[in-house]
């Protein structure tokens, strides 16, 4: 395992850290210490990425509010979770237009802080556009375990020394 200059965007830097975590489960030691490091290595960046991420306090209270219209509205599958359309929840038929209603007036009461969502998303969206160059370990492609998928390679990839 060696520790070498990278250069990636930081939208994979954030996917690394998900396989991370999903990988940290994985009982090999000399892995579980390559993740180790690696995740140390990405921690600041990963934190300043979620900081900038936090919803503010208005779209929270939106989300909450919202929230409160689907559990009164929305049909709920057998299992617990809310029927969905097109990525909407459904509307219980018989309280529809009511529904419709109350959902209408909740973006309008929120209007502003879900713009200013919508424009600090897309601020988001360029930050994990940019490139960065960061120092992570690498390992060998013979010292993975053999329990790693395809996706998780997908993502690993640069950070995976190909045998010869």
């Amino acid at each position: 395992m060696k520790k070498e200059l990278i250069k990636l965007i930081k939208e994979d830097l954030v996917k690394m850290n998900t396989v991370f975590a999903q990988l940290s489960k994985i009982e090999d030691v000399f892995f579980g210490y390559f993740i180790v490091k690696n995740k140390l290595c990405i921690k600041d960046e990963i934190q300043a990425i979620k900081e900038i991420s936090k919803p503010s306090k208005e779209l929270n209270e939106y989300f909450k509010e919202n929230n409160e219209l689907i559990k009164k509205y929305c049909l709920i599958n057998d299992d617990g979770t809310y029927k969905m359309i097109n990525g909407n929840p459904l509307l219980i038929p018989k309280t529809s237009l009511e529904g419709e209603k109350s959902f209408s007036k909740l973006k309008k009461k929120y209007k502003e802080a879900l713009d200013e969502n919508d424009k600090k998303n897309e601020e988001i969206d360029k930050i994990l556009k940019e490139e960065i160059e960061i120092k992570l370990y690498k390992i060998n492609f013979n010292e993975l375990p053999k329990e790693i998928s395809g996706m998780y390679l997908e993502v690993l990839f640069p950070l995976i020394i190909e045998d010869e």
